[in-house]
């Protein structure tokens, strides 16, 4: 196997933390598998005039694609920190070198990135060395070797291809026995060795990358400005990794979040100089000159941008936007507000006690008042954010049920193996058929759902979907994006696909996804933070390891065996986990489970 806190008072308490510099939020797992609604506006008035000067710090980068790599027990969601990142020193070619030398040591080479790679460049003959561009992207592999090619002085690297990083630090992931042949041609310059004909960008083996590479975040917006999306991307980790973050911001979102996701900064928008220098801990981004027609609003939002993505690194403080070396003046806007990070859940749960709809809180439960659903005996509940309304599955999972308290019960989809309910921020109610008959998903608007005429309704079939057994399917607390488990028997693939919306927030599509691991076989899913969701095979027998996959991780983590796994709810990250089996419910305490909540079932935070 490879591969949110509560409440509108609890959104502003985690947005001032972070404001602060004092909070570290975190794509890379195995690939194997191996809000509430709007805060104080006080507060966010004053988070806007934080943000315009003070950059976080010390805060982890997220990333954003997971990969290969064992499983292991894990406590929570940490990213590989480069060792000897800034003092890496490859060595320059010998006298007398090989051909086999030139090339291997070449690439070694290009694990440094310092003065623009000046020792790799000394491998290269003239020529090659002005027109090679390393920048292009970086080639990682498990093994290499060389072999000659059809004509004197030609060779080729042939890697077992691990990972694939473009220039703008998108990561794409290949299984062992992807082999990748690079082709070479070198030619004598003054009696030694040297590359004369060569492809862009770099080779280097994967222990290198895990030293020298490091995930970054950075975030876009949702279409309303309100939520920060996370995009993690992967750097060398050095004097170059600003200049890198803001050239991967202003290029645009990755493939996976294009269409869901929106930039403040217009499309063609480039760095005037080619460098983000940091002086005194400000990170000074001087822009096109064009930035200088940009309204205050589109300002703040485009400062917020870079801000939240510069923190990382940690020599930035500050952020100073330029537009052809003008400073841009920032008055301030009551308009505009930081977008929320991280977003999180009331701590309290939806349940079934005893055949009514409860609510499950510090250890007690009870039913909804002004709720009576015996007659359908429900399962699988989920609750809005809004926490008003209400919905869940009937026992034969051939019904989805729409309530809300002192409102008439509402049947809104029938079918057959019907997905367990998952509400977004933004009002929709999600399910679909599973087993061989799915491939679709149906949303429903439940700000309408109790009137006379059915609720407004959308049906995405994606391509990539039809033909899927989809066995879960949960939303992002941002409404961005969608986790969903496909597979059948002991595979199982997990993704992550971006929503597609109209202007008033109505689902229109779903983006191409991203693969987070496919392996081992998985039932359900959830939302651990922005960055990290938590996957089990919930079949009840046996012992199963919920298995946490982070987008900022290469390595899956490996949670404690629960005997007669039935299901899993997440509450705001690693320490708010529970497990339900079929004596109750259980909650993770560092890594061991601690049984409460007897009579409980299918538990579920909102969302």
């Amino acid at each position: 196997m490879e591969p949110r806190r509560s409440g509108a008072a609890a959104a502003d308490s985690a947005a001032v933390t972070t404001a602060q510099g004092a909070v570290s939020r975190g794509r890379i797992a195995g690939r194997r598998l191996a809000g509430r609604r709007r805060g104080a506006p006080s507060v966010r008035k004053a988070l806007a005039l934080v943000l315009a000067v003070v950059v976080l710090v010390a805060a982890g980068g997220c990333a954003s694609i997971p990969r290969s790599g064992p499983v292991g027990k894990s406590q929570g969601d940490t990213a590989p920190q480069a060792k000897d990142a800034q003092n890496y020193y490859p060595q320059p070619p010998t006298p007398g070198g090989s051909q086999d030398s030139i090339i291997e040591g070449f690439y070694n080479a290009g694990s440094s990135d310092a003065d623009d790679y000046q020792v790799a460049r000394l491998y290269l003959s003239q020529s090659a060395s002005t027109t090679w561009k390393a920048e292009v992207g970086t080639l990682v592999y498990r093994s290499a070797k060389v072999e000659r090619g059809a004509k004197a002085n030609e060779y080729v690297y042939d890697l077992d291809l691990a990972y694939e990083v473009d220039g703008q630090g998108i990561v794409t992931t290949h299984p062992k026995g992807t082999h990748r042949r690079v082709p070479l041609t070198l030619a004598q310059v003054n009696g030694e060795w040297r590359i004369s004909q060569l492809a862009g960008g770099t080779v280097i083996p994967q222990d290198v990358f895990q030293r020298r590479y490091n995930p970054y975040t950075l975030y876009f917006y949702d279409p309303s400005f309100r939520y920060a999306v996370p995009d993690v991307r992967w750097f060398i980790r050095g004097s170059s990794t600003a200049t890198s973050i803001v050239k991967a911001v202003l290029a645009g979102p990755a493939p996976h979040l294009k269409g869901a996701v929106v930039s403040a900064f217009p499309d063609g928008t480039r760095l005037a100089k080619d460098s983000v220098p940091i002086v005194s801990g400000t990170a000074q981004v001087d822009l096109t000159a064009e930035l200088l027609q940009s309204s205050v609003t589109d300002r703040h939002r485009m400062l917020n941008q870079l801000t939240i993505a510069l923190r990382a690194p940690a020599s930035v403080v500050s952020v100073q936007l330029l537009a052809g070396s003008t400073a841009l003046t920032m008055d301030g806007s009551d308009s505009v507000v930081p977008p929320i990070l991280n977003a999180t859940v009331p701590s309290w749960q939806v349940s079934v006690l005893q055949k009514q709809l409860g609510i499950y809180d510090n250890n007690k439960a009870e039913r909804v008042k002004g709720l009576d659903t015996a007659e359908y005996n429900p399962r699988n509940p989920a609750v809005s954010y809004t926490q008003d309304t209400f919905a869940f599955l009937n026992q034969q999972r051939s019904a989805l049920y729409m309530a809300s308290a002192g409102k008439t019960l509402k049947e809104v989809l029938d079918g057959t193996e019907l997905l367990r309910p998952s509400f977004d921020p933004q009002g929709w109610v999600w399910s679909g058929n599973s087993g061989t008959a799915g491939g679709k998903l149906t949303a429903f608007n439940s700000d309408n759902a109790f009137g006379p005429a059915p609720p407004a309704s959308v049906t995405l079939t994606p391509d990539w979907l039809r033909g899927q057994t989809v066995k879960d399917a949960q939303l992002s607390r941002d409404g961005t994006r969608i986790l969903i488990l496909t597979g059948s028997g002991e595979g199982t693939k997990v993704l992550i696909a971006g929503v597609i919306r109209s202007a008033d927030g109505t689902p229109r599509g779903l983006t191409t996804p991203l693969p987070l691991s496919d392996g081992k076989n998985v039932t359900q899913g959830a939302w651990v933070s922005d960055t990290q969701v938590l996957v089990a095979n919930t079949s009840g027998s046996g012992a199963e390891s919920p298995v946490l996959l982070s987008l900022r991780s290469f390595q899956a983590q490996e949670l404690s065996d629960v005997v007669g796994l039935r299901g899993i709810s997440v509450g705001n990250g690693v320490q708010d986990i529970y497990v339900q089996t079929a004596t109750g419910l259980a909650q993770r305490v560092g890594n061991t489970w601690v049984q409460q909540g007897a009579g409980v079932k299918d538990p579920k935070f909102a969302g």
